[in-house]
């Protein structure tokens, strides 16, 4: 067993793992997506950190725009490899808009 976060339930699911627990709908505070980096990387990466930085949060200020959610769905399909129009309602259920888009 393990901790597969939304979109990737998806692939999981149509791969043929069967779902033990919805963490989402559980209410339990669990740490994902995190970002880390080495001490080494930090102090000799500075330049290539910041720009990684800079690009990940403009990423997610797309994600949060609403205007954005048929981009957003389009590219994480595309990302999973899966067709937006045949799977939209489950990429609309997997829990990865939820707080962005109720």
């Amino acid at each position: 067993a393990t901790i597969v976060s939304p979109p990737f339930n998806l692939v999981a699911e149509e791969l043929g793992y069967k779902n033990l627990m919805d963490l989402n709908a559980s209410g339990i505070v669990y740490p994902h997506q995190q970002l880390v980096s080495g001490r080494d990387f930090t102090r000799d990466k500075r330049d290539t950190l910041l720009r990684f930085l800079k690009g990940f949060n403009e990423s997610l200020g797309l994600w949060m725009r609403p205007e954005s959610k048929e981009s957003v769905l389009r590219l994480v399909a595309q990302f999973l490899r899966i067709d937006p129009v045949k799977n939209r309602k489950e990429l609309e259920d997997s829990g990865f808009l939820a707080t962005v888009y109720p």
